[in-house]
C-alpha cells in the first residue's frame, strides 16, 4: 500500500526560538507519533536554524538542503512549492508564517496564528508588511484548509483578505505541560537570588515590545510601588524596540528587574515563584503565556483585547491594555485580596484544562484525513 507522503514546512522549530517555533515542536512530535508508520511518511523542510531536538522514526525524512533556503518570500513563492513537487508530497502543511503561494499535485494546508505585521504596519518591518500585503493573498487563494488558533484571528483574516470562510478552521494551541510540574522551594529561592530578586514579585515573561504593553505595565507598577514597597516587578525577556521609555522609567528604581532571557528551567522557577503573572498585551493570536500562567498556578491580570478573552474565560483579571490605571488597580486587588487570588488560581488550573496539544494534533489530522478523501 503506497504510503501518504506528508510535507511539513518546519522553518522556525526550536526550543529556543519563538513562540511560533515551539508550537511547531509541540505539533510535530505528536504527528510522528500519532499517525501510522505505514500508511504515512513524514518529510521536514527545516530552517537554517531549526533544531530537530526529539525521537525521530524510520518514516521521518529530513530534507536539510531546505536549511539553504530561509528567505521567507523566496521559500514561499520558490522552493517549497519546489520541493513539494520535487518529492512527490500528497499533502503539505506549512506551521510557519507563510506557505507555498502555489501548488501542483499536492493538498495545502497553512496555520495562521495572526496577521499582526498587518495590524500594526506602523510597527512592522517593510519586509513583513510586503508579504501581508502582497504575497499573503495568493498564498490564501492556493491553500485548501487554513488552520487558526483563535475565532478573533479568522475573523482578522476574513475582514483583510478575500478568503472563502469555509476554508478557515479554528484550533486552539495549548500551554506547556513542564509548567505544571512541581519545583522545590529551593530551586525556586536559588533562582531569584541567582536573578537579584529578594522581594515578592509580579513577572511579565516575553520579548519587550510594544504589543506586549511593558511601558505602561513599568508605569503601573510605579503607581501601585509607592503604597506597597514589599514588592518587586520582574521582566522575563530580551529587548526588542521601542521600548527605551520602560528603562528610563527603571532608571531610578530597583524594584524593577530585567532578567534578559533565561533558559526554560530558571523561566519554570520564575514564573512557579511569582506573586501574580502581568500579561495586558495590546494583541495576541492566541497567547500562550496566558495558559503558561494557568498551568503553574500563578493569578493573572491580562487584557480584554483580541484572542486573550477566548483563551483565559474568567479565569484571570482582565483589562483595558490602554489603561494605566486598570492595570495598576488589578494589581492592587491581587495583593490586597487573598480571596481572589486563591480563587484565579484555581480557576486557572481548570481552564487550562480544556486545552491540550493531543487535542490539537488530533484536529489537524481529521483535517489531513478530509482533505485525502476528498
Amino acid at each position: 500500500m503506497k504510503k501518504v507522503k506528508l510535507g511539513l514546512d518546519v522553518r522556525t522549530m526550536s526550543p529556543e526560538g519563538s513562540g511560533i517555533g515551539r508550537v511547531e515542536i509541540e505539533i510535530v512530535k505528536r504527528l510522528i507519533y500519532k499517525l501510522p508508520k505505514d500508511k504515512w511518511e513524514i518529510h521536514l523542510f527545516p530552517g537554517s536554524d531549526a533544531k530537530i531536538n526529539f525521537n525521530l522514526q524510520e518514516n521521518v525524512i529530513i530534507h536539510n538542503e531546505a536549511r539553504k533556503y530561509n528567505s521567507t518570500a523566496k521559500r514561499a513563492i520558490w522552493y517549497m512549492p519546489f520541493f513539494a513537487s520535487k518529492h512527490k508530497i500528497d499533502l503539505f502543511h506549512s506551521l510557519d508564517f507563510l506557505g507555498p503561494a502555489w501548488k501542483k499535485g499536492f493538498k495545502l494546508v497553512q496555520t495562521i496564528h495572526d496577521i499582526i505585521p498587518l495590524l500594526f504596519n506602523k510597527e512592522a518591518s517593510y519586509k513583513s508588511l510586503f508579504m501581508c500585503k502582497y504575497i499573503m493573498p495568493f498564498m490564501y487563494k492556493a491553500d485548501d484548509v487554513i488552520i487558526v488558533s483563535s475565532l478573533n484571528t479568522k475573523n482578522d483574516l476574513l475582514k483583510n483578505y478575500r478568503i472563502d470562510e469555509k476554508k478557515i478552521k479554528v484550533i486552539p494551541l495549548a500551554g506547556r505541560d513542564e509548567f505544571k510540574k512541581e519545583i522545590p522551594i529551593s530551586k525556586i529561592e536559588e533562582t531569584k537570588k541567582k536573578y537579584g530578586i529578594e522581594k515578592k514579585y509580579f513577572i511579565f515573561t516575553g520579548t519587550l515590545e510594544p504589543k506586549k504593553n511593558v511601558v505602561r505595565i513599568g508605569e503601573a507598577f510605579l503607581q501601585i510601588n509607592k503604597k506597597f514597597s514589599d514588592f518587586s516587578m520582574v521582566f522575563v525577556g530580551q529587548k526588542g524596540w521601542n521600548v527605551d521609555k520602560l528603562y528610563e522609567i527603571a532608571k531610578d528604581n530597583k524594584d524593577i528587574i530585567f532578567t534578559g532571557f533565561v533558559p526554560d528551567d530558571d523561566l519554570m522557577a520564575l514564573v512557579r515563584g511569582a506573586f501574580c503573572f502581568v500579561f495586558p498585551s495590546i494583541y495576541e493570536g492566541f497567547g500562550l503565556p496566558v495558559l503558561d500562567a494557568f498551568n503553574a498556578g500563578v493569578p493573572l491580570i491580562t487584557s480584554n483585547a483580541a484572542s486573550i478573552p477566548e483563551i483565559a474565560g474568567d479565569a484571570a483579571l482582565l483589562v483595558n491594555p490602554y489603561k494605566t490605571e486598570e492595570i495598576a488597580k488589578a494589581m492592587e486587588v491581587i495583593i490586597e485580596n487573598n480571596n481572589i487570588r486563591n480563587e484565579l488560581i484555581n480557576k486557572g488550573k481548570i481552564q487550562a484544562e480544556k486545552f491540550s496539544w493531543d487535542k490539537t494534533v488530533e484536529a489537524i489530522i481529521n483535517i489531513y484525513q478530509e482533505l485525502l478523501h476528498n
